[in-house]
């Protein structure tokens, strides 16, 4: 249940929603609003070509280029842990520093082996950059100090819980810090063999195959005090 005053929690069943008896209370503090007004720009360049290099072989060639801005808070509203063992969040923009040089090549070959089109092969290979986006940290840059107390109580009457609240002493929650290690990629490759083992009847055996590098993980370090 949600009023003006905070976020109540009836865990008694409806008895005890009936009776105001919540069993806990959480309320965003006026010093430190969850709102966020992050801003971050996504550019990215392209070329790409496809040719014949004798009449048996055709390639296919290009290469991308692209980057997310370091996002920026409007309001100064930002705070990360830059490593494990820090002992308090560095404040101040950027929230994280994002990787600029992010170079995707990538290839492809079609080969008529005999010319007759009956047994051609063809294999491919490329890097796809996944940037990141605020869906991936967004949710960490809320839990951290000092732009994240909340106020937690249990056992409390419903609706005058606020007035209990000690203004002093916020509350801050389980800390998820982001850490850039640098910009998440896979690599994709494949191989296949195309063969007419009859008339209006083609075998094709392939490979095709994928890794992953810089993999974003969600862990939690511990929690504020």
């Amino acid at each position: 249940t949600n009023s003006d005053g905070g976020y109540y929690n009836f865990s008694g069943g409806l008895a005890a929603f009936l009776q105001g008896q919540a069993g806990s209370f959480q309320a965003e503090l006026p010093c430190c609003s969850l709102n966020r007004d992050h801003r971050q720009s996504l550019l990215g360049f392209y070329g790409q070509d496809e040719f014949k290099a004798t009449s048996r072989l055709t390639v296919n060639l290009g290469v991308r280029e692209e980057f997310m801005t370091s996002p920026v808070e409007v309001h100064g509203a930002a705070a990360n842990m830059l490593n494990v063992m820090d002992t308090a969040p560095v404040v101040g923009n950027p929230y994280i520093q994002t990787h600029k040089l992010n170079v995707a090549p990538r290839f492809g070959i079609a080969w008529d082996s005999l010319g007759n089109s009956k047994l051609v092969i063809r294999a491919g290979y490329g890097i796809f950059y996944d940037q990141p986006l605020p869906t991936y940290w967004t949710s960490a840059s809320f839990t951290m100090p000092p732009f994240a107390a909340t106020a937690q109580l249990s056992n409390v009457t419903f609706p005058t819980a606020y007035s209990l609240v000690n203004l002093q002493k916020p509350v801050f929650g389980d800390i998820y810090p982001y850490e850039n290690t640098g910009t998440t990629y896979a690599m994709q490759y494949d191989f296949t063999i195309q063969s007419q083992i009859a008339r209006g009847t083609v075998l094709t055996v392939g490979y095709a195959g994928s890794q992953g590098r810089h993999l974003v993980v969600k862990g939690q370090i511990g929690r504020a005090s």
